[in-house]
């Protein structure tokens, strides 16, 4: 690569909010860590430079084997992937990370490349949103049940009534007018719950891993 080029592109990962890294496989050392490492980890990234094995404080202990096999696939496929992990920092806090990984060969020497970034704020905000879809599951539910039932109800009751008085012309025009009201209530929550079964169909489903 053009020693200018290369010398533009390592400015822009130093100042850059993701973590970038070069990592030599063959030699188990670290070529290059960004800044922007110490600020996802709260780890010097000295420390990690001089010694990558460090790095397996940082990990979350449950997550140690399913990196392992991750790596050991990514080298013997020779494939870019990507991988969601947690961390633990010192101060006892959890994050996610995302790490996209790109493996390759240069001089006969394995090096894996890959850049990485804090994906707890997505992870809080999907489950922001499963909150929230379950409170409006929750909600329908109660339209569903709790109102659509006994509004029928009174809908059968006022017929019954116009139909056993038909001789009395006021019962039936307002029995009339409470079946009339209470259908178009029944309406409106089966108009609701189909928007949101709707809406529901529309979103689409992505499969990653959880915790």
């Amino acid at each position: 690569m053009n020693i200018k080029i290369a010398s533009i592109l390592a400015g822009i990962t130093e100042r850059a909010d993701e973590v970038y890294f070069i990592y030599n496989v063959d030699e188990k050392k670290l070529e290059h860590l960004s800044p922007a490492f110490e600020f996802i980890t709260y780890v010097e990234r000295d420390q990690i430079l001089a010694n990558p094995t460090l790095l397996l404080k940082v990990i979350h202990h449950e997550d140690y084997i399913f990196l392992k096999d991750k790596f050991e696939g990514i080298l013997n496929d020779n494939e870019p992937s990507v991988i969601s992990f947690r961390i633990i920092r010192e101060d006892g806090q959890q994050r996610w990370v995302k790490l996209d990984v790109y493996p390759g060969i240069t001089n006969n020497v394995r090096y894996i490349a890959g850049v990485a970034e804090d994906d707890t704020p997505r992870r809080t905000s999907m489950l922001t949103m499963e909150k929230v879809t379950a409170w409006t599951n929750a909600s329908l539910e109660i339209l569903s049940h709790d109102l659509k039932e006994p509004i029928g109800t009174m809908k059968m009751l006022a017929s019954i009534i116009a139909r056993r008085l038909p001789e009395n012309p006021e019962i039936v025009k307002l029995t009339s007018m409470i079946e009339e009201i209470a259908q178009r209530n029944i309406t409106l929550i089966q108009t609701l719950l189909r928007r949101e079964q709707m809406i529901s169909r529309q979103v689409s489903v992505k499969l990653e891993r959880l915790d």
